[in-house]
């Protein structure tokens, strides 16, 4: 099996923003006090490097996950999915006939990774802030406030960066198309 590099790259970062946001929080504000996890971690090299690997591995199927949520959240129970694929086959025509249609298909490659890209991002954060929300409240303290606020602001700048990729890609597809997803979002 013959699996690009690039995908496990993007599956894994929405696994590892959720695993160290989570992770991160878990050692300032649960773990502060009896430090069980960060001596464990800390001990010695060896620990360190298990953890970094047990990160790395681990988020990868984490963030496809992740990224399998945004999918469906985003694309299959919000699609008409008769007129999304009518118009999956206009930008497959628009790439074999048209005299710059490799150019046209990256652009849309690339815009469309981006989309995913961030949505898979903005997935995990929403997960990590359900995650520690709970704790959170039962344990509220300014400093718990300051992170919590930090995560919500980081949410936001993903969040709005997805959201202009794919309002850019809106507006490719309606310049070879003539459609955008508002016309194949279901009614």
């Amino acid at each position: 099996m013959n699996i690009d590099t690039r995908y496990l790259i993007r599956w894994g970062v929405p696994g590892w923003i959720f695993i160290l946001t989570v992770g991160f929080y878990y050692l300032l504000f649960v773990d502060s006090k009896n430090n069980r996890l960060s001596d464990l971690i800390t001990d010695n090299a060896t620990n360190l490097l298990s953890a970094a690997a047990f990160v790395l591995i681990i988020g990868i199927p984490i963030g496809y996950i992740l990224n399998q949520i945004h999918h469906v959240w985003i694309w299959v129970w919000k699609v008409n999915h008769e007129e999304y694929f009518d118009y999956e086959m206009k930008l497959f025509q628009i790439f074999i006939c048209h005299k710059n249609g490799e150019q046209i298909r990256e652009r849309y490659k690339y815009l469309l990774t981006r989309v995913h890209e961030l949505g898979g991002i903005v997935v995990a954060l929403v997960i990590s802030f359900l995650f520690i929300l709970p704790h959170a409240i039962r344990n509220f303290s300014f400093c718990v406030l300051v992170f919590i606020v930090a995560m919500i602001v980081v949410w936001l700048f993903i969040k709005d960066s997805r959201d202009y990729y794919s309002k850019n890609l809106d507006s490719f597809t309606m310049y070879y198309v003539g459609m955008g997803s508002e016309s194949i979002k279901k009614k």
